[in-house]
């Protein structure tokens, strides 16, 4: 039988506060139904959850500020994909201002992008980790979470 076809495009609708030193899902909560081919992609969990045996592109991507919204700020942050409860991919952020003499960089954009294997019924979710201060991850263009079946 052909597999069910799949594609989704999830947004944040806005900005979504994260503690310092926590590891908190990220809220991608707006997925037009133009964008969720499949309806595998729910606005609720803020997870994908795979229809069929096979390989997946997954991307993930998103813009920091501090939580009072302005820039610089203090850069020991993370972006990690799951599968499951297991990290699959990750990017860090770290950079070094000499004369500041502290980690800053003016709002960053992380983005991870990996093919993942999934079984049906496995689920792919976005993290953000912080470890340099509370931080506010903005909505728009530059907050996205999307994936599709390759294989």
């Amino acid at each position: 039988s052909k597999a069910e076809s799949c594609m989704f495009r999830a947004t944040m609708s806005a900005y979504q506060e994260i503690a310092n030193a926590t590891s908190t899902i990220v809220e991608y909560d707006t997925c037009p139904a133009a964008f969720n081919v499949g309806s595998d992609f729910d606005t609720s969990t803020f997870k994908f959850t795979a229809p069929n045996d096979g390989f997946y592109y997954i991307k993930a991507s998103f813009r920091i500020t501090d939580t009072g919204g302005s820039a610089p700020h203090a850069v020991d942050d993370d972006l990690y994909i799951y599968k499951d409860a297991v990290l699959y991919a990750s990017n860090t952020a770290l950079s070094k201002d000499g004369d500041l003499g502290s980690y800053t960089q003016a709002y960053p954009t992380m983005a991870q992008s990996c093919i993942m294997d999934m079984d049906s019924g496995e689920t792919a979710y976005v993290i953000a980790r912080t470890e340099g201060g509370a931080m506010r991850l903005t909505s728009g263009v530059q907050a996205y979470f999307e994936g599709y079946q390759i294989a």
